[in-house]
C-alpha cells in the first residue's frame, strides 16, 4: 500500500461520515482483515530499531509500563534494560514516535494540515496476556492502529463529556490545580469510581484494524495470547476555551480595566465583584475580535511546528518552469496568508515570503492550495510574473515541482 493519509486511515468510512457521525461524539471501530494495511507506516520488525533509537535520543520518552517491580528504574536505563523488563512481562511506550520515523511523521503532518490541531503518535508494545495501562480515559482524541499481534478492548461510556486537557492558569497554580479547581474531576478519581455495569463495546483488534476514541471515553485493554503492538495517534484540539482565552488576552492589552488588580480583600466583596464582572463581561463580548484571536492561534501553531518542507535542503538544482508546470506544497509544511500594511506575507515556520500587497490575491491562493499549475495563479498577474512567483515559492522552500508535472 502507498503512504497513508487520513482518508485511507479511516477507509471505508468517508471523511464526511467520520466528522458528521463520530468526531467528538462516539467511538469508531474498523475491522479490515488486512494484516498488512499499515505496512507502509510501521511493522513489527521496526520496533527493535525504534526502541534503540528512542532510548539513545530521548530516554525520558521511553516508559516502562506495568507493575512497580517491573518499572523500577527501567525507564532510566538503556534499551537493553527496557527489553529485559519487557521479557519479564512489562509493556513499554515510546512517546512522540513521529519524531523518529518518517512514515508516521508524514501521516501526523498530513493530519495536522487537515485538522489544524497538533497531532503526535506513541507506540505501545505489550507481551502476551498482559495489560499496559489500567482503566482510564484520555484528554485528547485518539486513533489506535493495530500493527502486530492482537489486543482485547473494552470501551465504556464517558463520565465527563469532552474533558479539557488544560485551562488558563494563575501564576501560583500547577497544571493539576487548574483543571481540578475549575470543576473538573481528577482522572484517577473518576475512573476509579466509574463502574458501569456493561461496556458499550468489547472486541479484539487485529493487525490492520483501527479504533477511534473521542476524549473522555473510558477504556481498558489486554493483549491476547500473542504480543501486541499498536500506534496511538493523538489529536490535541484547540477548544473554544482556548479561543476565548486568546481573545481575552488580546483585549487585556487594549483595555486597562482588565489589567487592574481585583479589589484588596476581594474574597469578602462578592456583591461588588459580581457587578463589575458582569459589566466587563458584557463589554468584552461586544468588543472582542474573533478574527484576530483565530489569526494569533494560527500564527502560533505555524511557528511552533518546527518542521521544514520535505526536500528543502537537497532540491537545489534549477528547474525549467512554465505556466503549464504543476507545483505542490512541500510535504510537512504549513503556510498562512498575512496582510501586513502595504505588504503581504506567506508565512511558515522556516521563514516568510514578503511581497507588495498587489500580490495579495495570488498569495492567498497559494496559502489555500496544496497544488496548482503555475498558470492558475490568480490576481491579474502576467505569465512572466506567475513564473517568477513560482520560482520564489520553490527557491524559498514553500513549494516544489510536482513529480507528475509535464513541461511544454
Amino acid at each position: 500500500m502507498s503512504e497513508l493519509d487520513f482518508n485511507t486511515l479511516i477507509s471505508p468510512v468517508s471523511r464526511e461520515q467520520f466528522f458528521s457521525e463520530y468526531w467528538e461524539t462516539k467511538p469508531l471501530r474498523i475491522s479490515r482483515r488486512q494484516p498488512d494495511y499499515y505496512a507502509s507506516l510501521v511493522s513489527g520488525g521496526d520496533i527493535d530499531y525504534l526502541l534503540s533509537v528512542a532510548c539513545l535520543l530521548d530516554r525520558e520518552g521511553v516508559e516502562v509500563l506495568g507493575s512497580k517491580e517491573l518499572r523500577d528504574g527501567s525507564d532510566k536505563k538503556p534499551a537493553s534494560a527496557v527489553y529485559q523488563a519487557y521479557r519479564q512481562g512489562a509493556s513499554f511506550r515510546i512517546r512522540g514516535i513521529n519524531r523518529y520515523w518518517k512514515p508516521i511523521w508524514t501521516l501526523c503532518i498530513r493530519m495536522q494540515e487537515l485538522f489544524g490541531f497538533q497531532v503526535a503518535a506513541n507506540l505501545y508494545c505489550t507481551p502476551a496476556d498482559s495489560r499496559a495501562l489500567d482503566r482510564h480515559y484520555d484528554l485528547h482524541d485518539t486513533m489506535l492502529l493495530q500493527v502486530a499481534g492482537s489486543k482485547y478492548w473494552r470501551v465504556f461510556g464517558s463520565p465527563i463529556e469532552l474533558p479539557l486537557e488544560h485551562v488558563p492558569l494563575m501564576k501560583f497554580e500547577r497544571p493539576i490545580d487548574g483543571v481540578q479547581y475549575r470543576g473538573a474531576p481528577v482522572i484517577r478519581d473518576v475512573t476509579a469510581k466509574y463502574e458501569p455495569t456493561e461496556p458499550i463495546d468489547e472486541f479484539v483488534l487485529e493487525p490492520g484494524d483501527l479504533l477511534y476514541l473521542p476524549r473522555g471515553f473510558v477504556h481498558e485493554a489486554r493483549s491476547t495470547d500473542s504480543i501486541s503492538a499498536h500506534v496511538t495517534i493523538g489529536i490535541y484540539p484547540v477548544t473554544w476555551v482556548d479561543l476565548i482565552a486568546v481573545a481575552l488576552g488580546q483585549l487585556g492589552y487594549q483595555d486597562v480595566r482588565l489589567r487592574k488588580a481585583l479589589p484588596v480583600g476581594f474574597s469578602s466583596a462578592d456583591a461588588s465583584i459580581k457587578e463589575e464582572f458582569d459589566r466587563l463581561l458584557n463589554e468584552v463580548a461586544s468588543c472582542s475580535d474573533v478574527s484576530k484571536a483565530v489569526e494569533e492561534i494560527r500564527a502560533s501553531f505555524t511557528w511552533n511546528q518546527q518542521a521544514i518542507g520535505e526536500g528543502s535542503i537537497t532540491d537545489s538544482e534549477p528547474q525549467s518552469i512554465d505556466v503549464a508546470t504543476l507545483v505542490e506544497r512541500r510535504p510537512g509544511l504549513s503556510c498562512r496568508f498575512v496582510m501586513d500594511g502595504d505588504f503581504v506575507r506567506l508565512a511558515a515556520c522556516h521563514g516568510d515570503l514578503s511581497l507588495p500587497k498587489y500580490f495579495a490575491t495570488a498569495i492567498r491562493f497559494v496559502s489555500e492550495n496544496q497544488n496548482f499549475s503555475v498558470g492558475a495563479i490568480p490576481g491579474g498577474l502576467s505569465d512572466h510574473s506567475k513564473i517568477m512567483l513560482a520560482r520564489r515559492l520553490i527557491n524559498d522552500g514553500f513549494f516544489r515541482v510536482a513529480k507528475n508535472s509535464v513541461h511544454n
